[in-house]
């Protein structure tokens, strides 16, 4: 859905039939490459200009582009043309490409064409052989950043928190001159831009630069303000804390989902006294009041919350697990934050965002670069409770391969259909929740499609990760066991 948040006066202007051409390009460009600005959530690119034109027309698309432009038409950033959408029509050769999610390809055509001084009924583009090209932007990527961790230690959890706190803190009042411009603001056509709200997935268009107050948003705490105020201070004085403003922890969500949001807990709605797009807030299966929130960014609010835990535990002399936190927060049920963790795993935009929030606050959520790390600490009183070393370091199967868990929960026999890159002997092996090996299954995949039948008779109740390891496949998982 979107909403409109001004009044937008369209004057047309018959252009005169006669309007001569400029003289078309003789050449296009060459050489599309990237330039040095090169991040995770925008990059720049970069061409050698031809000799005949005046300047060019930077499409981009997700896919190969279908798009060809009409002469005379002088096109408009953020419009669409065919398949593709414009970033520039300038004499620029070196373009910024915002709007970009982690580890994708973007697809690139590219025209030459020639204007008569500012006329712009004159542009004339040489429609043929345009300058194509497939780039694509960083991978989530965090280096060397936990180097200095031994994730097999007992003190793991403090040693984590010790990483990821302190850091830079951007101020409460600079989230819209940050995140909001530089991530989440799009263009799009008639010289107007575009966000979208990350509880409801409402789309908002709008023109100039982007207010909350303005155009009814705000920055919304993933951690309600009411369960850590632990100082006892005011909305203002804990905006100014970082646990306040830590952008991690902050989303960008309209007013009134905001509001009827509250404090409650997330949840899973089953009887509505509120619903917006794909936001809802009322009663639980148990009766209680949560909010259900955008499917797509279930898993990143859950992973907020985990940060935030491990991040300021130990602040004003409180543990942070979830079991200590106030106000409405022993509403919130442990498991299902682990259930939106698994069922929306870090998907390209949510990594864009971490690796943009990094680039200003310097620290990262250990929770979407490992998300199996959320199996060997008890978010109830942060405790360990098993070695985390096996949760690291290993690729999501969810995120390596296309593949397909049934049935869910699992009784007597669970199926694992997925792509093996290569054959090879691999071996299945199953933990329960506490870390504690419970079997191994070797198995010799073939390349391809492969269908693992594992026999869960004998396997208690509940939540349990699978590993598959083999010479080039690395990967884990996580499935349930019901009676």
């Amino acid at each position: 859905m979107f909403r409109f948040l001004l009044t937008v006066s369209f004057v047309f202007v018959m252009l005169s039939a006669a309007a001569q051409l400029a003289q078309e390009p003789t050449n296009q460009p060459t050489n599309l490459r990237k330039d040095s600005y090169n991040e995770a959530w925008v990059f720049d690119i970069k061409f050698d200009p031809a000799a005949s034109a005046d300047g060019y027309l930077v499409l981009r698309s997700t896919q190969p582009i279908n798009a060809t432009p009409v002469d005379g038409v002088a096109y408009t950033k953020g419009e669409g043309l065919g398949n593709a959408k414009v970033f520039s029509l300038s004499a620029s050769s070196v373009v910024r490409v915002r709007e970009v999610v982690a580890g994708t390809d973007y697809y690139f055509a590219i025209y030459a064409y020639s204007i008569t001084g500012t006329a712009t009924n004159t542009i004339n583009y040489l429609q043929s052989t345009p300058l194509t090209g497939v780039l694509r932007s960083v991978e989530a990527n965090y280096g060397n950043y936990y180097a200095a961790l031994d994730f097999s230690s007992s003190n793991i959890i403090v040693d984590l928190k010790n990483l990821i706190n302190p850091h830079t803190k951007i101020e409460y009042g600079d989230f819209t001159s940050t995140i909001v411009r530089e991530f989440h603001e799009r263009d799009t056509s008639n010289n107007r831009s575009v966000i979208n709200c990350q509880y409801s997935n409402e789309y908002v268009l709008y023109s100039g630069n982007f207010g909350l107050g303005t155009y009814g948003y705000s920055r919304e705490h993933r951690m309600a303000f009411s369960w850590i105020n632990f100082a006892g201070i005011t909305r203002g004085d804990f905006e100014l804390e970082p646990e306040g403003c830590d952008v991690h922890a902050l989303e960008l969500v309209n007013n009134d989902v905001n509001f009827n949001r509250s404090n409650h807990p997330y949840g899973e709605v089953v009887t509505p006294l509120y619903t917006y797009l794909d936001f809802k807030q009322g009663r639980d299966s148990r009766n209680k009041d949560v909010a259900d929130i955008w499917g797509a960014r279930k898993g990143d609010a859950a992973r907020a919350l985990f940060y935030m835990m491990v991040c300021y535990n130990g602040k004003y002399g409180r543990n942070w697990g979830l079991d200590n936190l106030l106000s409405d927060a022993d509403q919130q049920d442990l498991q299902l934050l682990i259930d939106m963790h698994y069922a929306d795993l870090p998907d390209a935009f949510e990594k864009a965002r971490h690796e943009y929030v990094f680039s200003k606050q310097g620290n990262r959520n250990p929770f979407i670069d490992f998300p199996n790390l959320v199996d060997c600490i008890d978010f109830s009183d942060l405790t360990l409770k098993g070695n985390c070393a096996q949760f690291v370091g290993i690729a999501q199967l969810e995120q390596q391969t296309k593949f397909m868990l049934y049935p869910q929960p699992a009784s007597n026999m669970l199926n694992i259909s997925f792509d093996a890159p290569v054959a090879e002997t691999a071996v299945l092996s199953i933990f329960d929740l506490s870390g504690k090996l419970v079997e191994n299954l070797t198995f010799q995949l073939q390349q391809g499609g492969q269908n693992l039948q594992i026999n869960t008779t004998d396997l208690v109740p509940g939540h349990y990760v699978f590993a598959i390891n083999g010479e080039v496949i690395n990967a884990r998982g996580r499935f349930a066991v019901a009676k």
